[in-house]
Parts: C-alpha cells; sequence; structure tokens
C-alpha cells in the first residue's frame, strides 16, 4: 500500500544536544510546541502533548531514542495522525557551525486529505523549535491558558469505536454558547 511522508530539513545555530533537549523532555516541548506537554523517558514512553480547544492530548510514543535520533510512534489520537511515525536525525552542519535536522513524519495513507496541512504546520513549529533552540527563549506555537480548557469534556462512548466523536463545550452562562459549540454525543 502506498504511503506518504512529510520530508522537512533546517539547519539549527545550535549543538546537536541543545536541540535533542528540546525534543525530549517537558521544558524543552513547552518551548517551541506547546505549553503543555508531559514527556517520559526511555523507549515506549508516552509523550502527551496538549493542545487549546482539543478533548484530549495527541498520543505519542518513544520509539527510538539515541544521541542524534529520535524516533514518536503516533497513537489513536488524532486519528489523522494514526499508524504515522515522527522520525528526527541530527547531524553536524557540513557547511559551518550548527546541526542540520532532518525531520519526516511518515507513513500518511495515500490520498490523506491532511498531510498538506500537517506538513505546513510542521514547517512552522520546526521555525519554532529553531528559534528556541538558538536562543533559549521559549515561543511554543500553541499557548494553553487556564480558560482554553475550561468546560470542554470528551465524549467517549468506547462501545462504539466506530462512531465520529464530538466533544460538549459547558460555559458558565449556556446562552453565550457560540453556534459552533456541540452537545456531546456519538454520531
Amino acid at each position: 500500500m502506498a504511503t506518504h511522508d512529510i520530508i522537512l530539513q533546517v539547519t539549527i545555530g545550535a549543538e546537536a544536544e541543545v536541540i535533542m533537549a528540546a525534543l525530549t523532555s517537558d521544558t524543552g516541548i513547552n518551548g517551541w510546541w506547546s505549553t503543555k506537554a508531559e514527556v517520559g523517558s526511555g523507549i515506549g514512553a508516552p509523550v502527551l502533548v496538549h493542545f487549546p480547544d482539543v478533548p484530549m492530548p495527541f498520543e505519542l510514543s518513544i520509539g527510538e531514542q539515541s544521541a542524534s535520533k529520535l524516533s514518536w510512534i503516533a497513537g489513536d489520537f488524532p486519528p489523522p495522525w494514526a499508524g504515522t511515525t515522527v522520525r528526527w536525525a541530527l547531524s553536524a552542519n557540513p557547511e559551518g557551525s550548527g546541526t542540520v535536522v532532518d525531520f519526516a513524519q511518515a507513513d500518511f495513507p495515500a490520498g490523506h486529505p491532511g498531510v498538506g496541512m500537517i506538513a505546513f504546520t510542521w514547517a512552522q513549529l520546526l521555525g519554532r523549535l529553531q528559534g528556541f533552540a538558538e536562543s533559549g527563549q521559549a515561543n511554543p506555537f500553541f499557548v494553553i491558558s487556564r480558560r482554553s480548557h475550561q468546560g470542554v469534556l470528551p465524549a467517549l462512548h468506547l462501545a462504539r469505536p466506530w462512531a465520529r466523536v464530538e466533544y460538549a463545550v459547558y460555559p458558565a452562562d449556556v446562552r453565550r454558547r457560540s453556534s459552533n459549540a456541540a452537545v456531546a454525543r456519538c454520531v
């Protein structure tokens, strides 16, 4: 079966150790991707990355980790990532100082409609990683505030795994509920 891969490369003016730390720790992920992440250590450990107004974290696990390579295996959430692997390879810049970062998210099914948007987002994220690794100044792409998750509850229907799950927004004042707020239901 044919698959699609996202392949990107960036040269970062920082040592590989600094970049790897930004990829393998809560503080690192918080500096460029999302302000809320839980990063385990060791093969098979979970990497959970939270996003504003998303009912649950993105589920990844560490598939490979060394001084110059890292891979994350995507779990079931988000569904568009299920079955994919995120790969990072770091090498010395042959043209001078810094580190070349080769990035890939592999094994999207052929014809997957979200690959373009996911690639665009990763390109922006690599820019954030570059800025964080070079300056040490956090500038995450996604910022979680207390308000962004307030009142959002996932609608879990484990008895019907084939169903599309929507989530509910329960604002303090139901009369102010926006038209895009959904009632928790399984459709």
